[in-house]
């Protein structure tokens, strides 16, 4: 019989309980946290119940070995803890650790603490003010945006403040000494916002452009 998702993750806290006891997911030396759905799609090609954890035996215990043998036969996902974290929104996991040189967060980080998932920030972008912490700010860019989802910014008043030029690039070869200052000085502060985006990113630069978008009577100087 095949189980659901739903039966899965009842099936896999059992199997939690059974090995270390009803208070594992607070005593969290093997267990962390459990749930269903992954917020960047996973790469497991199994079910979307998963299990973050410490995996790997101590003081010559097999406990950890043995429960992760078991999730797995039930395919349930064991994940390395410090390897994923959870939406505050959603509560999906995504991969806090880049899979190759270039790949997009899947991830963003609030002021506040909050962690949100790349999706939810962009269904709720105005209304959680996601973008707020990179305006008029020349250390903090944007590098969670793919190319398919520039419309969100363009839709906002943004535009590339230099369309016809190059991406910057800063990195270690020569040549590769481009600075987000440099770009800021070649704007109008008093006339217009500014907003870096990250375009890429290699093993040894990372590319960048800046954005702009004409101040209102409103908007207020960061």
């Amino acid at each position: 019989m095949t189980l659901t998702d739903e039966q899965r993750l009842t099936a896999a806290q059992r199997l939690i309980t059974a090995a270390l006891g009803p208070n594992a997911r607070d005593d969290q030396r093997v267990v962390h946290e459990y749930g269903i759905g992954y917020a960047d799609g996973g790469d497991n090609g199994r079910s979307d119940v998963w299990v973050t954890g410490a995996w790997n035996d101590r003081n010559g215990e097999k406990i950890a070995g043995r429960l992760s043998e078991a999730l797995e036969r039930i395919d349930v996902n064991v994940e390395w803890y410090d390897r994923v974290d959870t939406c505050s929104h959603c509560y999906r996991l995504f991969a806090i650790i880049p899979g190759y040189y270039g790949e997009k967060p899947s991830y963003i980080d609030l002021p506040d603490g909050d962690t949100l998932c790349v999706e939810c920030a962009l269904e709720n972008i105005d209304g959680w003010d996601i973008l707020d912490q990179y305006v008029n700010r020349s250390t903090n860019a944007i590098n969670w945006l793919h190319s398919y989802d520039m419309d969100v910014l363009t839709e906002r008043g943004w535009r590339d403040a230099f369309p016809d030029e190059r991406d910057s690039v800063n990195g270690y070869h020569a040549g590769q000494d481009d600075k987000p200052s440099d770009l800021v000085a070649r704007i109008d502060t008093n006339a217009v916002d500014y907003l870096f985006v990250i375009t890429d990113t290699g093993q040894f630069d990372t590319r960048f452009r800046i954005l702009v978008r004409d101040k209102t009577n409103d908007d207020e100087s960061e």
